[in-house]
């Protein structure tokens, strides 16, 4: 009997499949981030407002009003997405800009 082959499917944007990719250690990652060599991810509206338990409108109205809030990339006619990294991204941001809550007591001496 011959030997059958064995093949490995590679991702669209894949350029070498010797080994899975390995989590980036570099010293440039924010510390919570945890930065990889894969392929970037995209997410659609419905995801995106999944991600942030919105609806799709407040999506959309974010990427008018809301300054930093990560523009879509239109991949193909009637269809956006939106980097995962570009949500990190906006996320960390806004977690510094968020000063911390102080610490909230209750009548009684209770906190």
């Amino acid at each position: 009997m011959p030997k059958m082959k064995t093949s490995i499917q590679l991702d669209l944007f894949s350029t070498d499949n010797s080994k899975p990719a390995a989590p980036n250690t570099d010293q440039t990652c924010k510390p919570g981030v945890v930065c990889t060599l894969c392929p970037e991810t995209y997410l659609s509206d419905q995801e995106v407002a999944a991600r942030f338990s919105v609806s799709r409108a407040t999506i959309w109205r974010w990427v008018d009003k809301v300054s930093g809030f990560p523009y879509p990339i239109k991949t193909t006619p009637g269809t956006t997405r939106w980097k995962v990294s570009d949500l990190v991204r906006f996320e960390t941001i806004q977690a510094e800009k968020r000063p911390l809550q102080p610490e909230i007591k209750m009548a009684g001496g209770v906190s």
